[in-house]
């Protein structure tokens, strides 16, 4: 379920930018929201500065989310995952509660839809962001499989949100979120 790992260090400045594929997804591993979308030549330099800027910082005290405390920063180069279309795919974010999925949260990567679904696949009258459209989105072909996998990721804990990708009928692990 990992998205391919193609690197990963503490010194933006040894990226094998050489090595690298034409597309690929950085991210730093202590912080939220912080990605860069690699497609054709990088610009090298400011990819090293804002990652550098990245490690520099300590997410735990921007939100006090605890989870981040005491976090090495470290920098994570994965697979670009594409749907067929070739753009970055739908991004599902299951809400689990005592390891029991109770809501689907649908997101683009231009985050400008926001529909919640139940794990039936009913469109709920749910909205966390202003100014975000709630469309009906089809229903995953893998939704069995992708609430199987949550279920297990998220054993052990009062809430949790476990975000999957559906690419190609594949599921792929995205993250685990404490602080939603």
């Amino acid at each position: 379920y990992l998205i391919p790992l193609l690197w990963h260090g503490e010194d933006p400045r040894q990226i094998p930018f050489d090595r690298l594929p034409m597309e690929y997804v950085i991210k730093p591993s202590h912080a939220s929201e912080e990605v860069i979308v690699v497609k054709g030549s990088p610009d090298r330099g400011e990819i090293i500065r804002r990652v550098a800027g990245w490690l520099a910082s300590d997410y735990y005290w921007r939100g006090r989310e605890y989870q981040y405390y005491r976090m090495k920063p470290r920098i994570l180069i994965e697979e670009y995952l594409s749907d067929q279309e070739g753009h970055f795919p739908l991004d599902y974010k299951i809400y689990c509660f005592s390891g029991r999925p109770e809501l689907i949260w649908v997101r683009n990567h231009a985050h400008d839809i926001s529909p919640f679904f139940d794990t039936a696949w009913n469109l709920l009258d749910l909205s966390c962001e202003k100014g975000t459209a709630r469309p009906w989105i089809s229903k995953p072909t893998n939704l069995n499989e992708m609430i199987a996998v949550a279920t297990k990721l998220s054993v052990g804990f009062g809430h949790v949100r476990v975000d999957l990708y559906s690419v190609k009928d594949r599921v792929y692990f995205g993250e685990l979120t404490f602080t939603t």
